[in-house]
């Protein structure tokens, strides 16, 4: 069976300069979080999680978003050479092109839309991957080693320590904007994933953004009831420095 995983802009150029075999790091947080929990051990294609304050209680277990040694495409933003309408048609492959592969604004004068990796067919995916590790732990545990994998950069101080990277803030570009959660096909709440409380409030700038129902008046963001902040009319569940699957494999 052969899965999908959307690349934005931030990963596709990296990826594009990779060749089959090299290793890459896959980062995706995991759908059912237990904030209170810690990590017991990785069965199959399940994580076990056991309470962090006591030993022998249940264990509860999550689904990994992929499993290992399976055949991931990687998406990208991409079009048709020559034809930038936004409808399906089963061109050769040679006249597919992909956004990763030009710097704005030298674009290819008759693009004038990029279409999403969402869209992207099958026979387009030009990298495919192949994770053959997953260990499951906080984005903030992250190791600058896997980061580095993943193609991001790492930001080193005065005595050439890392201390940053550039991951922090792609992860909360693409995973703080509250995401609808359906029940019986309509909306019932929303899900966010941020590094840290600071860094969401930020980039979703809570100070502003009308969407967001917060019990408080900024800037005094000490105060904000977490559990208790609203989006669009509907409960929200932000999830602060979540447990993430993180993949190593290689290209294919």
């Amino acid at each position: 069976m052969n899965y999908r995983y959307n690349l934005d802009q931030t990963q596709a150029r990296p990826v594009a300069t990779l060749k089959k075999g090299d290793q890459w790091v896959m980062v995706v947080p995991l759908k059912e979080q237990y904030d209170a929990y810690k990590v017991h051990s990785i069965k199959g294609d399940y994580v076990l999680f056991e309470p962090t304050d006591y030993k022998g209680a249940i264990l509860l277990s999550v689904k990994l978003p992929f499993p290992l040694n399976a055949r991931v495409g990687l998406r990208e933003t991409w079009n048709l050479m020559g034809d930038s309408r936004v409808t399906t048609i089963q061109p050769m492959r040679s006249t597919y092109i992909y956004k990763a592969n030009y710097k704005f604004p030298n674009f290819p004068a008759d693009i004038d839309k990029w279409r999403p990796p969402s869209s992207m067919p099958t026979e387009a995916i030009r990298h495919w991957f192949k994770p053959t590790e997953v260990r499951v732990d906080r984005v903030q545990d992250m190791t600058y080693d896997e980061i580095e994998l993943a193609g991001f950069d790492i930001i080193f101080n005065e005595y050439h320590q890392p201390v940053d990277s550039t991951f922090r803030q792609w992860f909360n570009k693409r995973y703080s904007t509250p995401r609808p959660v359906k029940e019986n096909g309509e909306v019932a709440r929303y899900e966010a994933y941020a590094w840290d409380r600071m860094s969401f409030i930020e980039f979703n700038k809570l100070d502003v953004n009308r969407n967001y129902e917060i019990a408080y008046e900024p800037p005094d963001y000490t105060e904000v009831n977490w559990d208790g902040i609203g989006y669009k009319h509907k409960p929200l569940t932000i999830h602060i420095d979540p447990y993430v699957a993180i993949y190593t494999g290689e290209i294919e």
